[in-house]
């Protein structure tokens, strides 16, 4: 009896390990399956056309401009054009070859390359994680639904986002396993390069970019070390950083100082509004960080980052030197942010990235914490793996096969990228040499010069201050202008219209199926340049 009790306990002690095997390889097999379709429906995503607003207005219409006129353009009253870096210029590199995708496919490239890090990257020399809750972790990151808004445009994002992650990873180096100071050094050159050369993408990346720098240069560990990386850091910055800011300085007329610190340097009118714009702008009407979490409708689902964040709850600070730095390094961005910069999440993907990299790290040190939180929060991930999933197929849907002809994309652009079909009616109407000044934000889709009217909502008519973004309109030889809205006698510029060309009603074009479809009148007409400064009045109807 004793020996038949003793087979049956064996043999039901290895019929549930058999179980429990299954159960996990089954587990890790869907995860994996869900992992390459979401890399699949973000790399097809990347192939379509171009239809996000932003990548309309400066990311690609500055790219045109470097095109045309062979270096960075500076027209001091496209606000937005004046935010351009070198991702515009990447973007520009693309179109010369004819690769419209190239910027979009640079920000697939840097989903990549954090997905790489989450998936891959070894924290320990031993190590011994739960591929369960490390997959976990990575769909945390690809399920985000920012993400989908991101791949989708040619915003420089993802790919400096990429850069200064591997950064991150860099500096955990300079802890774990740099034993000698050349090995400090040399992986402190690399961190200088990554994080100063995303600082000229997007100006945003400073604050992520001090904190990283700051943060390695410490941790080098000696005074005489410091004193190799302080100069160091000043090779790189004057390399990469200060041709930029001498550029910038000498072209819109403000001081070195200011072209370090803010977007838009010198003394322009308006522009300190613009960027009071900018750092209030917000994706939902929820309050933060909530607006992180949540959409306060389905239609803005894609600005938020989602149920990862939930994922900050396991996060130990003081669990050991890497958790501790990294910790430092969110909660000082995420307070900075807060005070400095937008409440937006793709502002604040950076530092969800770097908490999903401390939890990788407490994984290997088999730091545990509770499996019913762990379940809850996985499976919220999971869910929004769906939702997300199941959006990129939609938005591949939609756009994809504007890349099989050119008659499909004039169809899938007409559909969803606002402006594509007034633009290419102001382009049948206007002659070749025409110069265009428009108050329609789509630039890229122009087939004219054209100049932006980004400025008049910033600025006062009954004073002076527009005199010199008058001056510029007529160095430029505007000839024509698109005004949305109608004309009213006390419009300004009212005196500067001459003949009317035409008049036409247009939908705003989304890509949101949910979202109602405005429309709006465009009017253009001929500009009578000569008649400036004394033909523009004081309000302007916009609409």
């Amino acid at each position: 009896d004793l020996q038949q009790q003793k087979k049956l306990f064996l043999l039901f002690k290895k019929k549930y390990s058999l179980i429990d095997q299954f159960v996990l390889f089954d587990v890790n097999k869907f995860l994996n399956l869900f992992i390459k379709l979401l890399l699949a429906a973000y790399g097809l995503l990347a192939l379509c056309p171009i239809t996000n607003a932003d990548s309309l207005d400066y990311h690609i219409g500055v790219a045109i401009e470097i095109l045309n006129q062979g270096k960075m353009p500076a027209f001091f009253g496209w606000f937005h054009g004046r935010l351009a870096g070198s991702g515009e210029v990447l973007n520009a590199l693309g179109l010369a070859i004819g690769a419209e995708q190239f910027g979009s496919l640079l920000q697939f490239s840097g989903l990549l390359g954090i997905y790489g890090i989450l998936a891959f990257y070894s924290f320990m020399e031993k190590v011994s994680v739960n591929s369960v809750w490390r997959k976990i972790i990575i769909i945390a990151f690809l399920s985000s639904p920012v993400l989908v808004f991101l791949v989708s445009s040619s915003k420089p994002q993802l790919l400096q986002i990429g850069m200064t992650s591997f950064a991150v990873v860099l500096l955990l180096e300079i802890i774990l396993k740099a034993k000698t100071d050349k090995n400090k050094l040399s992986i402190f050159v690399l961190i200088c390069m990554l994080i100063m050369s995303a600082t000229q993408a997007k100006f945003s990346f400073f604050l992520s970019a001090f904190l990283i720098g700051f943060c390695s240069l410490i941790l080098l560990g000696s005074v005489r070390l410091y004193i190799y990386g302080v100069l160091i850091g000043i090779f790189f910055f004057m390399l990469i950083i200060f041709p930029s800011v001498f550029w910038k300085a000498k072209n819109f007329d403000g001081s070195m100082i200011d072209a370090m610190i803010i977007p838009l340097p010198g003394p322009w009118p308006g522009v300190r509004s613009f960027e009071s714009v900018l750092r209030n702008y917000r994706d939902s009407t929820l309050d933060f960080p909530l607006s992180l979490l949540i959409p306060n409708t389905f239609g803005v689902i894609t600005t938020i980052i989602g149920s990862g964040l939930l994922l900050v709850i396991f996060v130990k600070p003081i669990a050991n030197l890497q958790t501790f730095v990294l910790s430092f390094i969110v909660i000082i961005f995420v307070i900075l942010g807060i005070l400095l910069g937008q409440k937006a999440s793709r502002f604040f993907l950076e530092p969800f990235i770097w908490i999903l990299i401390s939890l990788i790290v407490l994984d290997s040190l088999k730091i545990r914490n509770l499996k019913f939180g762990r379940n809850v929060i996985g499976f919220l991930v999971i869910l929004q793996a769906g939702l997300t999933f199941g959006i990129l197929l939609l938005g591949i849907y939609q756009l994809f096969p504007g890349v099989f002809s050119v008659q499909s994309r004039e169809k899938v652009m007409s559909q969803y990228a606002n402006g594509y079909d007034l633009m290419k009616w102001v382009g049948s109407v206007l002659p070749k040499d025409a110069v265009l000044l428009s108050q329609h934000r789509s630039i890229a889709l122009s087939e004219r010069k054209t100049l932006s009217l980004d400025w008049i909502k910033f600025v006062d008519f009954n004073s002076t201050v527009v005199n010199p973004y008058l001056k510029e309109i007529k160095d430029e030889n505007v000839t024509h202008i698109l005004i949305l809205g109608n004309i009213f006698k006390d419009s300004p510029f009212f005196g500067c219209i001459g003949n009317v060309i035409g008049k036409t009603e247009s939908q705003i074009a989304m890509r949101n199926p949910l979202a109602q479809k405005d429309h709006f009148t465009a009017i253009l007409a001929e500009f009578r340049i000569n008649k400036l400064p004394q033909c523009s009045s004081s309000i302007f109807q916009l609409k």
